[in-house]
This record gives structure tokens, sequence and C-alpha cells, in this order.
């Protein structure tokens, strides 16, 4: 069995596998706001959204997950609704 075969937290620490220790993170987005602090948008009306650029080391996001721990996280279905 694998990790991912797990369904809740619960299962994964009370197994065999080996659990999390520590958290990273993989991609984030932001969104832009203007002095309304409107959220700023496309001519579709769609939020446009940005990332930092690739090579960019911006020092504060390296401590985002310092303090994470298992039992604060809950594991990302992919395909399905959250």
């Amino acid at each position: 069995m694998k990790a991912k075969d797990f369904t809740t937290v619960k299962e994964l620490i009370t197994t065999n596998i080996k659990k999390p220790n520590h958290f990273a993170v993989e991609n984030i987005m932001f969104y832009a706001m203007d002095e309304d602090n409107e959220i700023i948008t496309n001519k579709k009306g769609e939020q446009v959204m940005y990332q930092i650029k690739e090579g960019i080391r911006f020092k504060p996001l390296e401590y985002l997950c310092e303090d994470m721990n298992i039992e604060i996280m809950e594991e990302v279905k992919y395909g399905k609704e959250i």
C-alpha cells in the first residue's frame, strides 16, 4: 500500500507507512488588488493570477511552512472537488 491509498490522516498515522514530518511549498499563486481593494480582472472578468518568476528567491516564503504539522493538513485528492 502507498500513502495515497489512505483516506484519512489518522489511517496514515496508525500504519507502518512513513508519515510526513515536514512540508514544503510546490507552487504558490497570487492575485493583485487595486487601491480600492478590488481584485484585478481581465476583460472577461476573470481574476489575473501571478507567480514569482522562475529563479527568483523570495526569502520570506522560505519560512511559510516552518510551523506546519500533519494535524493541520489535509491531503489533496486530484480529480475530486474539495
